[in-house]
């Protein structure tokens, strides 16, 4: 698999179309009123009216006329899903966009890279494989030798958690293996190599072999997810912590784009848990580059959010010693909407999306 910094560098994005191989027309009169230019990168949202597939950009609404197009958004796609597409042939064509690094690997339907963008969403296999309650509570007892070793040290401990420690797993998740192999760096082993090193000693067709099989598609999923974001410009990270006193924890670092001053971009710091102790979590934060925090807190339990409401006088205290504001936070005694660490929620025909230019 590539890594994230292979190719032009969410939530769960938008698949991604063979650039070329299908295409949108529009008028000129549209284009004019879209302010398009050749070259431009656009931000579409998939709509449904009756049964014309329709796409939103900014404030007009494309009906999609070609039909292999219609036929592949349809398949992989539903309303409220994102695709990009590029401007060319003087602002009268729409091309959906892939990276070009990729675009042989992508050419073949059923090549792996296709799989993984296609990937169904669905729970974290890491998530359950680290959990106390799978029927694999400690990879430790069926890793051997040199595995062993290695997966010992990826495990932390919550109660020992520092920043340094979230960076090393940051580094250990796998993403960036075959980025550093690529560039003739020395590529420590990773959470990726020692499931993959486990998984070649397992029975074939076992149940162990099937989620180490679906923990590994997973993270390269993740670093497909990793080489769209860096194509629009942006960064998405995503990767599990596990713990060996605590459930693991699912972790997603975004910016967007910013547009041309990248400095002022945001950066949103997703977390998801099921702790023993305090229920199923989930933490929204958003980092300005003013260096003042919002956050978004949602529990399942009642006892957790009123917790979490009475402590955000200490919780302002100690971010100003880090020279950190804390501006709005808001907790929920809810799960979170769609019950994912994601934040993408589905947009109706017509809805505002992002124009990157």
């Amino acid at each position: 698999m590539l890594g994230p910094e292979q190719v032009n560098f969410a939530v769960r994005p938008t698949p991604i179309f063979l650039e070329g191989t299908v295409s949108i027309d529009i008028t000129e009169d549209v284009a004019r009123d879209l302010s398009l230019r050749d070259g431009q990168i656009v931000r579409a949202v998939v709509g449904m009216r009756g049964e014309e597939l329709r796409l939103s950009i900014g404030n007009r609404e494309l009906v999609i006329g070609n039909r292999d197009l219609a036929t592949v958004i349809g398949e992989q796609l539903k309303t409220g899903d994102k695709i990009d597409l590029r401007v060319t042939n003087n602002s009268t064509l729409l091309q959906p966009l892939v990276s070009p690094s990729v675009a042989s690997a992508l050419a073949t339907p059923g090549s792996r890279l296709m799989s993984l963008l296609f990937r169904p969403v669905q729970d974290s296999s890491l998530t359950q494989l680290f959990s106390p309650q799978s029927p694999f509570s400690s990879l430790q007892q069926i890793a051997e030798g040199e595995n062993s070793r290695w997966l010992a040290q990826l495990i932390q401990s919550m109660a020992r958690l520092s920043p340094e420690a979230v960076k090393r797993a940051l580094i250990a998740s796998g993403l960036f293996t075959e980025a550093r192999i690529g560039r003739q760096l020395l590529a420590p082993m990773d959470l990726k190599q020692i499931l993959k090193s486990i998984l070649k000693a397992q029975p074939p067709q076992s149940i162990i072999a099937r989620d180490l099989e679906s923990a590994v598609d997973e993270i390269e999923s993740r670093q497909v997810e990793s080489l769209q974001a860096q194509q629009n410009r942006a960064l998405s990270y995503s990767f599990v912590l596990p713990f060996n006193d605590a459930n693991p924890v699912q972790i997603e670092f975004q910016r967007d784009s910013g547009g041309d001053d990248q400095a002022d971009a945001d950066w949103v710091i997703n977390l998801h848990t099921d702790s023993l102790v305090l229920g199923e979590l989930w933490l929204k934060t958003t980092l300005k580059s003013s260096l003042r925090l919002d956050m978004e807190m949602w529990a399942a339990r009642s006892d957790v959010a009123k917790l979490a409401r009475s402590g955000s006088g200490e919780l302002h205290r100690q971010l100003e010693e880090f020279g950190l504001a804390l501006g709005k936070m808001t907790v929920h005694h809810a799960r979170r909407p769609l019950a994912g660490i994601g934040d993408a929620k589905p947009l109706r025909p017509g809805g505002v999306v992002d124009v990157i230019t």
